[in-house]
This record gives C-alpha cells, structure tokens and sequence, in this order.
C-alpha cells in the first residue's frame, strides 16, 4: 500500500512541476511589483524564474522532437521485401543522403543493395539500437555515413 501511496504524490507532484511551467508571466509581474517596491533582488530572482520556465520547456518539446525523428533504410528500387538491420537518421526530419550514388558511398553499401530507393523505418518499441556510429569503409566505398544496428 504504501508503494502506491508513494507512486500517486510522486506523480502528483510530477504534473503540478509541469502546471509550473507553463505559468509563463508570473515573474515578470513579481518582477514589476518588486522593482517599484525597491527589492531589485527579487525582481532580478523573478525574472530568473521565467527565464528557467522557459528553458525548461524548450528543453521538453526539443527532447519529444528529437525523439520522433524518423530512421531510414537505403534499398534497392523495386525490391520491397529487401530486409537489413542497418539503418540510418539525419540531422532533421528527411533522409541524410541522396538515393544511389551518395547512399552507397556513405553507407558503404554492398553491390546488391545500390540504394537506390530509401523507406522510414519505425524500430520496434523496447528494442535496443546500437549506435550511431560512423560506417567504416567497405565494397569499394568510402564509408564515414552514420548508422544505427537494430538488434
């Protein structure tokens, strides 16, 4: 019992640190009723406070997108059913490389795969990726792409 008495203030005091942060203004209305008081402390100290909103929630909604950026995998044109545990990300929301020429040399791909054709893989909830890692060079390419290894 007493774990799940545990569990529920910690959860509550989770949403109420997030019903904080979206008071936005707060401070700069403290700050304003401290500064004509001549406290200047505390109205430097209640600007702070929404400064520190703010950057925590840019941290929030730049983490939940960070995360919800696709992976892709190069494949041969045509061939659908074509299957690897090596994928790839880039820096924003569409692939890294080119198709063809530049997906193979990055990726170091081999002869049977040109990469001609690139898809948004969802990796499987609860599995582990390894990586990044920078590709080494393979099959004549030069390598130095970024993957990641679904295991």
């Amino acid at each position: 019992m007493w774990i799940w008495n545990a569990f529920v203030y910690t959860l509550a005091d989770i949403l109420r640190g997030f019903s904080d942060l979206f008071r936005l203004g707060e401070g700069l209305a403290k700050a304003e009723q401290y500064w004509n008081q001549r406290d200047y402390w505390m109205a430097i100290a209640s600007i702070c406070q929404d400064i520190s909103r703010a950057a925590s929630i840019f941290a929030i909604v730049f983490s939940i997108a960070q995360s919800t950026r696709p992976f892709y995998q190069y494949y041969p044109a045509g061939n659908e059913s074509y299957s690897s545990k090596f994928i790839t990300r880039g820096n924003g929301w569409s692939p890294p490389y080119t198709t063809g020429t530049q997906a193979a040399e990055k990726l170091s791909l081999p002869p049977y795969n040109p990469g001609t054709a690139v898809r948004v893989i969802k990796p499987k909830s609860f599995r582990f990726l390894k990586g990044p890692s920078r590709v080494k060079p393979k099959f004549g390419h030069s390598g130095g792409g970024i993957q990641y290894v679904s295991q």
